[in-house]
């Protein structure tokens, strides 16, 4: 009878014990779904990938989004924390938006950081990454090595993995909040050349130089106006080896070049780097300076310049800096 009262009693603390454990686990579940929810973003993109006739044409239709990563963060310093990095699945084809779903944002204070077509750039951004490219003042710095240089990149040289964006934001997380936009910004300059034939004659383009304004480095999230590492290291660039016929009174398509936000013109006592050199079948003409009031271009801006080659004077130079379309990223309302 001892015995078996004993067995009663060992099993009716064992269901209790269940049961508070059941109880506890069933209010952490309760108490995280309270403490966090689902954000769902919409995402501007580029509409395909139409053909290309030349290797050095314009190429504006390689410059979408292609993957998207997204990183939330809670906490400051050596307190913060990443809670969320993954690349979510992105839908909709040639469509004009995407749409990603976040679980489990925590409810307050957040930052969200967005990288798009982090391939570009050869990097995996994953939290190991994350830590071992953060440096002394909190940013994530990127150095393209020489042996594996991503950038400069020419005209379709973008069309495999497209452009590296990236965009970040503070966030005041909670279950009723207001939609929320977030700026992703191209990560790189783009310059658009156009070279005009103003002689009588037909001519060909045999190469164009750009001056060592060409950097290695730049901080990943844009905080700063500029954001170019001071001990970035500058090079020569351009297109090599060309045969582009321009027709006397014609012109070239548009040669597009990529390179990093540049700072290269830190001693104005100093030479300019921002110089244009090109050949001709005809003639090579010296290095001029297309941006003599410029010690610097960021991220996001597209720089036209046309050249004019002439009879009389040689080559003219006329350039501008454009503000490069944005990809809004908007988050609608919680539920």
């Amino acid at each position: 009878m001892k015995s078996l009262f004993y067995r009663i009693s060992l099993f009716m603390s064992l269901c209790c014990m269940i049961f508070v454990a059941c109880e506890n686990n069933e209010l952490e579940i309760v108490q995280a779904e309270e403490d966090t929810t689902s954000v769902t973003l919409r995402i501007a993109a580029g509409t395909g990938e139409p053909s290309v006739g030349t290797r050095y044409v314009d190429a504006s239709q390689y410059e979408d989004i292609r993957t998207l990563r997204v990183i939330v963060t809670t906490g400051s310093g050596e307190d913060r924390e990443i809670v969320y990095n993954d690349m979510p699945a992105i839908t909709g084809g040639n469509s004009l938006t995407k749409t990603i779903t976040i679980p489990h944002v925590p409810i307050g204070e957040t930052m969200f950081y967005v990288v798009a077509n982090e391939a570009s750039l050869g990097k995996s951004y994953t939290d190991e990454q994350i830590r071992e490219d953060l440096v002394s003042n909190g940013k994530v710095l990127f150095v393209d090595e020489q042996a594996n240089r991503h950038f400069p990149k020419l005209g379709p040289d973008i069309a495999q993995d497209g452009l590296p964006m990236t965009g970040r934001l503070a966030v005041t997380v909670s279950k009723d909040m207001l939609p929320v936009n977030i700026e992703m910004e191209r990560a790189v300059v783009k310059l658009s050349l156009t070279v005009e034939n103003v002689t009588a004659s037909d001519i060909e383009l045999t190469s164009v130089k750009f001056g060592p304004f060409s950097g290695d480095r730049l901080y990943l999230f844009p905080e700063y106006n500029l954001d170019v590492p001071d001990n970035a290291q500058y090079t020569e660039f351009g297109y090599e080896n060309q045969s582009i016929s321009i027709a006397a009174g014609g012109k070239t398509d548009k040669l597009s070049a990529y390179i990093y936000p540049t700072y290269a013109y830190m001693n104005p006592m100093g030479d300019n780097p921002y110089t244009l050199a090109l050949s001709t079948n005809v003639k090579e003409y010296e290095a001029l300076v297309f941006a003599p009031n410029h010690n610097s271009f960021r991220r996001n801006t597209q720089v036209n310049i046309t050249a004019r080659i002439t009879t009389a004077v040689g080559i003219t130079l006329n350039f501008e800096v454009t503000n490069w379309d944005e990809y809004p990223i908007e988050v609608p309302p919680f539920e």
